[in-house]
């Protein structure tokens, strides 16, 4: 049986490794997201995508024009302002606002295409869409 991990790192996040119970718990007191640590061996799934471009685009508050394909198989083009990066599972996941869905969002790398940062910031702060991330939660 894998011990449980929790971390608390810079941004805010707390990575819990489940596997011991199966469930996620929100904790009293705390809007912190629960993450799995990945153990050693296990691979990540993140298709091509270009992270430092992408962790760039993060820190220069780009938006990204994107291409996803959800859990059948169906493409859309996005408008997403990325947030965060994180690790869920064994797939790297990228929160962000989506201008279609006009609300949070959790986007799995391996299921996106074409990746493209726009030109210019997005109208908000990151740090103030962040804030309002964590309390969707």
């Amino acid at each position: 049986m894998r011990d449980t991990f929790n971390l608390a790192l810079p941004q805010g996040f707390q990575y819990q490794e489940f596997y011991t119970t199966g469930t996620w718990v929100k904790p009293r007191g705390a809007s912190m997201v629960r993450f799995m640590l990945i153990g050693p061996g296990e691979e990540l799934q993140s298709g091509d995508l270009d992270f430092p471009q992408i962790r760039k685009a993060i820190r220069n508050e780009n938006k990204l024009k994107i291409v996803y394909r959800d859990g059948q198989r169906r493409e859309s083009t996005r408008i997403i302002w990325p947030i965060a990066l994180a690790f869920f599972d064994r797939v790297r996941i990228i929160a962000a606002w989506c201008e279609l869905r006009k609300d949070f969002r959790h986007f799995r790398a391996d299921r996106m295409g074409a990746v493209e940062v726009l030109k210019g910031r997005y109208p908000r702060r990151r740090h103030a869409l962040y804030k309002e991330w964590r309390k969707s939660l």
